[in-house]
């Protein structure tokens, strides 16, 4: 049966030999896929104008990026139980904050850019601090799921046993 148009453009994140297993990715090679799935959702520079020396790009990029950590985490993952939203959450966020973060400082040491450094490293620096406290902020599970979900702090008073419901 002939493919159709849209099913021979489907976008594939790995293609590989059956029996070569698919390599552990570090940081590096996560920053490096976006970098290339950005160039792809990128236009060429204006020439004119007043963005001129930049591009506009598409934000069908985070699609591909999901698309690429779910097949990641399905392939890793397969034959063991795993949260599917979870674990995509996990990849996407880490590998969004890294490149943020990493965008930022070479912003920030680019001689090319009308900016200062010390603006450019103090925001980045508030946004980790406030990235670290959310992460960290007990009160926040109790603002948003704490009238629906009970929960059970392990070493503080009244702490039951760990069996789940």
């Amino acid at each position: 049966m002939p493919r159709t148009q849209v099913e021979s453009h489907e976008y594939r994140p790995y293609r590989r030999k059956r029996n070569k297993p698919l390599p552990r990715l570090s940081d590096a090679d996560w920053l490096r896929g976006v970098e290339l799935l950005i160039a792809e959702c990128t236009t060429p520079a204006r020439t004119h104008g007043r963005y001129k020396g930049h591009g506009s790009t598409d934000m069908y990029w985070v699609w591909k990026l999901f698309k690429t950590c779910h097949a990641y985490i399905k392939y890793h993952s397969r034959g063991r139980m795993y949260d599917g939203n979870m674990a995509v959450a996990a990849l996407m966020g880490r590998v969004l904050v890294l490149w943020f973060c990493n965008i930022q400082r070479a912003k920030g040491f680019d001689p090319n850019r009308p900016l200062t450094r010390r603006a450019v490293f103090t925001k980045l620096t508030k946004y980790r601090g406030e990235l670290v406290a959310a992460m960290s902020d007990d009160r926040l599970m109790g603002a948003v799921w704490g009238k629906g979900q009970a929960w059970n702090f392990p070493f503080g008073r009244g702490a039951k046993g760990g069996k789940f419901v």
